[in-house]
């Protein structure tokens, strides 16, 4: 599913709903942050939430196992859980680049 450059600063609750999932692009939008639920989206295995204004690493995301690429780079994510080695095994991407981790705020 691409939902990229559409100036969303929301996806309703209702794409978690979507079981069958397997991708999600929604980068290029003005996100602050992804439904608390898309972890029930547990056949996702690659989300691209790249240049948006995500402030916190979606941790819900960690419930989605079968997770193989995750590109949240260009956003304002400060801290990655250190669980995501544990939960996220099938990881294979996980781009974060243009994130201010470890920088002193």
């Amino acid at each position: 599913l691409d939902l990229s450059d559409n100036q969303l600063s929301t996806l309703p609750d209702s794409i978690c709903k979507l079981g069958a999932l397997v991708e999600l692009n929604v980068s290029s939008n003005n996100m602050e942050e992804l439904p608390r639920d898309i972890g029930k989206l547990s056949k996702l295995r690659k989300v691209v939430a790249s240049s948006n204004r995500l402030k916190f690493f979606p941790c819900a995301l960690l419930d989605c196992t079968q997770m193989e690429v995750l590109n949240l780079e260009h956003n304002s994510i400060g801290y990655v859980p250190s669980e995501i080695a544990l939960k996220l095994t099938n990881l294979q991407k996980l781009l974060l680049d243009g994130n201010p981790m470890g920088e002193n705020s």
